[in-house]
């Protein structure tokens, strides 16, 4: 169930945010897998176990693409 939700809240901002999202100097990089990240320690937090492998790679990519912060 929170698989979906994150899955479908991802979505809709990456709608909202096509234009930014491919420009080659784009500041906006982290903020999809950060924001994946908070609802994947969410879901760990909930005993997802199975979630824990995608939240290393979520928070490993937003804390090494930490220029735009």
């Amino acid at each position: 169930m929170l698989g979906t939700a994150t899955a479908i809240l991802l979505l809709a901002f990456t709608h909202a945010m096509e234009e930014a999202l491919v420009s080659p100097w784009n500041a906006w990089i982290p903020v999809l897998p950060f924001f994946a990240a908070i609802l994947l320690a969410w879901g760990v937090l909930c005993r997802d176990w199975w979630l824990l492998p995608w939240l290393a790679l979520a928070a490993s990519f937003s804390a090494q693409a930490h220029v735009s912060y």
